[in-house]
């Protein structure tokens, strides 16, 4: 199905990502660069996310997933190597209202982690529409020299510092 674009403010709301591996890394640095609070839910950790914990809001729980871990968080992310376990975040963060995102079965999230392109005054995200169109990251990756010159110039840079667009001034 169609996904709907949005961008969350995550100054502030806790993320409780499960799994300590390579993927869940790229999640956990993402979120941290957007000022994020991170519950990590894991027994071990890779080198990969080793190097995140002192970086930024991580709180490291080293034990397996409890449906207890998603109180007061705002997303939870499944990205753990059990199919089981990451099922049952998926249902339990549903059953409480929580964006989810399942990292080996896409039909069972509630949000996706785009591509994103960040430049000086404009973020991009990056979400294929069709299974047709080649992966997200992979258009990401091709444009981002592109997408900078475009969101520092014209239009689309006076919008993104507040300037307004043209057909905004009504007399």
């Amino acid at each position: 199905p169609a996904r709907f674009r949005v961008f969350i403010n995550l100054h502030g709301p806790t993320v409780m990502v499960a799994a300590g591996a390579r993927v869940a890394a790229g999640r956990v640095d993402t979120c941290l660069g957007f000022g994020a609070a991170i519950r990590l839910v894991s027994p071990e950790v890779a080198p990969e996310m080793e190097k995140l914990l002192s970086r930024g809001s991580v709180e490291w729980l080293r034990s397996e997933y409890d449906a207890e871990h998603l109180d007061g968080v705002t997303l939870a992310i499944a990205a753990t190597d059990n199919r089981d376990v990451n099922r049952r975040i998926g249902l339990d963060a549903r059953d409480r209202g929580i964006l989810v995102s399942v990292a080996d079965r896409p039909d069972e999230c509630r949000f996706y982690f785009p591509a994103l392109i960040k430049a000086a005054v404009l973020t991009a995200a990056f979400a294929p529409t069709h299974r047709a169109l080649p992966p997200a990251h992979g258009v990401a990756a091709q444009y981002p020299r592109r997408a900078e010159q475009l969101a520092n110039r014209g239009a689309v840079g006076r919008l993104a510092r507040g300037g307004g667009a043209p057909c905004s001034r009504r007399r």
